[in-house]
């Protein structure tokens, strides 16, 4: 089997197997909801580099907040595009995080 075959069967196993196998970390979400409250009252979306399926990013949306998800893998994209299909204040972008371009400056404060 060669090198593609072999990334693009560990892409489809992550994207199958990522939610069960990666569970929430004590105070993660917590964590992500104290810090998207403020990014959301300042008027701005939250980036979530590295979205996968979206299992952080899915529930700051739910929460109302606005949310940019980027990941590299399409595949883990369009398993959280389709979780979350009814919420139009998230965006889910495909870009590799070491160079990716979002039409806008995101502003932290």
């Amino acid at each position: 089997m060669d090198q593609l075959a072999n990334e693009q069967n560990a892409d489809e196993f992550y994207v199958q197997t990522y939610d069960d196998s990666v569970p929430d970390w004590p105070g993660e979400i917590d964590f992500y909801r104290e810090i998207a409250a403020k990014v959301k009252s300042a008027g701005e979306p939250v980036l979530e580099v590295a979205c996968g399926r979206g299992r952080v990013a899915i529930r700051l949306a739910r929460d109302g907040v606005r949310v940019v998800g980027l990941d590299l893998s399409s595949k883990m994209l369009d398993t959280a595009r389709q979780k979350s299909l009814e919420m139009s204040h998230m965006r889910r972008i495909e870009g590799d995080v070491r160079s990716f371009e979002l039409g806008k400056r995101l502003i932290w404060r």
